[in-house]
């Protein structure tokens, strides 16, 4: 049931929502996607095109969801970004609004280990690890 909600997602008009079930629905939305595991390529890429979506709040939740899934398998998310490369900066963003690389089980030059040498990432999804690994950094500068 997960991946036919994510498939209906995109087409799902926020505003009418809110209208429809009141103030705080979409939250309420991204509260329930955020306690489920995102897994496939497919699904992850139905978040990340959804990426620009969301405002205040209901942005901060979406990042967690973002992150969540991000954690849950690395090259899975690389490989899903690197079809819409153009969504590397606002995944950056969302990666770092939680600090991602802040918690001490998470190493970014470990991940960066992790895409250069992985045999599971093409050249161009290696790139896009690469690149999405030194948005994060410059995030913070």
């Amino acid at each position: 049931y997960l991946a036919k909600a994510l498939e209906l997602l995109p087409n799902i008009d926020f505003d009418r929502l809110e209208h429809a079930y009141g103030e705080g629905s979409v939250l309420e939305l991204l509260e329930w996607l955020s306690e489920r595991r995102i897994e496939g390529e497919a699904n992850i890429m139905v978040l990340i095109d959804m990426a620009d979506e969301f405002y205040r709040e209901e942005s901060s939740k979406f990042a967690e969801i973002i992150a969540k899934t991000y954690r849950l398998d690395k090259l899975k998310f690389i490989r899903a970004l690197a079809k819409t490369p153009e969504k590397v900066n606002i995944m950056a963003l969302a990666l770092h609004e939680l600090r991602v690389y802040d918690e001490s089980d998470e190493s970014l030059p470990r991940d960066l280990e992790l895409i250069i040498n992985s045999r599971e990432l093409t050249d161009e999804e290696r790139e896009v690890g690469i690149l999405l690994l030194s948005t994060y950094t410059e995030c913070g500068t």
